[in-house]
C-alpha cells in the first residue's frame, strides 16, 4: 500500500511538526509579540499574520506579562499574561 518512501516523507512529516511545536495564533492585526510556551527563551514575533520564532539577547527571558525580553533576574517564566482584550474593553 505505502512505499518505503512515502513512509520516510511520513515520518519526517510528522517529526516537523514535533519539533516545531505549537506556532501561536497570529492572525490579530498588527506587529507584536507571543511567549514561546516550550521555552522563556524564545517568542513569535507577528507580522502580517505570520509567526517567525526568535530569542531573547544574553542574559534575557521573555516576559509573559510585559510581553518583551527582560533581564533573567526580573522575570517570572511562570507568569501568566493579562487578558487580552481585558474584561473592560468589552463591556460586560
Amino acid at each position: 500500500m505505502f512505499t518505503s518512501t512515502s513512509k520516510l516523507l511520513l515520518v519526517l512529516g510528522l517529526a516537523a511538526v514535533l519539533v516545531e511545536g505549537s506556532v501561536p495564533d497570529c492572525t490579530r492585526r498588527g506587529e507584536y509579540k507571543l511567549p514561546d510556551t516550550d521555552s522563556c527563551k524564545h517568542f513569535y514575533e507577528c507580522k502580517d499574520g505570520v509567526a517567525t520564532r526568535s530569542s531573547c539577547s544574553w542574559f534575557t527571558l521573555f516576559d509573559n506579562v510585559v510581553m518583551d525580553c527582560q533581564p533573567m533576574w526580573a522575570t517570572d517564566c511562570n507568569a501568566i499574561p493579562p487578558e487580552y482584550p481585558p474584561k473592560a474593553w468589552r463591556g460586560s
